[in-house]
């Protein structure tokens, strides 16, 4: 673990960890917190991070596995109204 979240403030922690990207080093930095100093606003901001990277991935570009299940639900709402407005 490169950062060590009890010898930081909150803000200065915050801003180290905006530029990790790594999920396991976050997660270190997050137990080491939890079990430390274990501060609300630094346990938001490092689950936040932590979101951030599973939602949008290292590439700031959103998975588009993401969407996935959305879509196949609207087609299928779509095409189940097609059936009942061709068949009924």
């Amino acid at each position: 673990m490169s950062i060590d979240p009890s010898k930081l403030t909150v803000g200065n922690l915050l801003k180290e960890i905006s530029n990790i990207e790594d999920i396991n080093e976050l997660k270190e930095i997050l137990s080491a917190e939890t079990t430390g100093k274990n501060r609300k606003g630094a346990l938001s901001g490092i689950q936040q991070q932590i979101e951030s990277i599973e939602v949008l991935g290292p590439s700031g570009v959103a998975s588009p596995n993401r969407y996935l299940k959305p879509l196949y639900y609207l087609v299928f709402i779509l095409l189940a109204a097609w059936a009942i407005s061709n068949f009924i």
